[in-house]
């Protein structure tokens, strides 16, 4: 059964809730949170339908960076909610693409949320502590509190993200006692520096304020670097830190990222990047005699866009 995502409108309140409900069933609590932030002219609501039937649910809520050199509007990414029935079938993770999309429309520099980094990760988000940002509160454990940065996104934009009164009123923000105890632990029983360190890398090199840095982008690349390109082309270290500099695009953004250990010292990282026509993406890191981690391989392969013939 098809899935559409419209614009949530007030006609949708009744559905919103009882999903929500459902979807939070051991945190009610949530369901007076999307009420009262629905009610805000800075936040946006989106539902995902299905045969006229609402099974997801995201909203964005104005925030902002409280950056040395002025504050700066953010968006925040909360609640997201998806039937039980529905969960695992893709409808979360088209519900946070169009979110994203709707917040570079908006002319958001960047999206914020709390969740778990197992799941965004693969979605393309990453911690927000490599772009200078800092979480709101001290009980959100630093792995969740995560980013994507858009082409409004600029370097000095760093600084203490603040949340919107809502969340604070209803002590939506961070985790609690037990609760936050047991998600850290879980957080460092799951934690791979290595696999963490190349897959932050190679999100670095899809932003373009990384791209367009020269000495960023050669910082981050293996002296024997070589890419295969979706072009078909290829490219040595000193052309590629060329053709980026010279353009280094917009913002891109991907989906199904994972990671898996070759060795002690290299990692695979591969992800759709997503967009038209799209790409698969591959790389190799490989960790140096100085402990750094950087690209050895990359190769970029266009998406099939019809029925394919075995």
């Amino acid at each position: 059964m098809a899935v559409t995502i419209r614009d949530q409108n007030d006609a949708d309140a009744d559905a919103v809730a009882a999903l929500i409900g459902v979807a939070f069933a051991d945190e009610p609590a949530v369901v007076g949170l999307e009420a009262d932030l629905a009610r805000r002219s800075d936040s946006h609501g989106f539902v995902a339908v299905a045969d006229g039937v609402v099974v997801g649910h995201v909203r964005l809520t104005r925030g902002w960076i409280d950056a040395d050199e002025r504050m700066v509007e953010a968006l925040v990414l909360s609640p997201l909610s998806v039937h039980p029935e529905r969960q695992r079938r893709g409808v979360g993770s088209a519900l946070v693409a169009h979110a994203v999309g709707a917040a570079e429309l908006l002319g958001a520099p960047a999206v914020f949320l709390e969740g778990d980094p197992g799941y965004y990760g693969r979605l393309g988000w990453r911690p927000a502590s490599d772009v200078g940002v800092s979480a709101p509160s001290r009980r959100i454990p630093g792995p969740a509190f995560q980013v994507v940065t858009l082409a409004g996104f600029r370097p000095w934009m760093r600084g203490r993200l603040v949340y919107p009164e809502t969340f604070w009123t209803h002590d939506a923000v961070g985790l609690r006692g037990a609760v936050r105890a047991e998600v850290e632990e879980a957080l460092d029983r799951s934690d791979d520096p290595s696999a963490g360190a190349a897959s932050a890398g190679e999100l670095a090199l899809l932003d373009p304020h990384v791209r367009g840095d020269r000495a960023g982008v050669d910082a981050l690349l293996a002296s024997e670097f070589v890419e295969f390109g979706s072009s078909g082309r290829v490219l040595g270290r000193v052309e590629i830190i060329d053709a980026l500099e010279a353009d280094p695009g917009g913002a891109r953004h991907v989906a199904d990222l994972s990671t898996r250990r070759l060795g002690a010292d290299a990692v695979l990282v591969t992800y759709t990047l997503v967009g038209e026509p799209g790409s698969l993406r591959s790389s190799v890191w490989v960790r140096g005699d100085d402990a750094q981690w950087r690209l050895l391989f990359h190769q970029g392969t266009p998406r099939a866009t019809g029925t394919v013939t075995p």
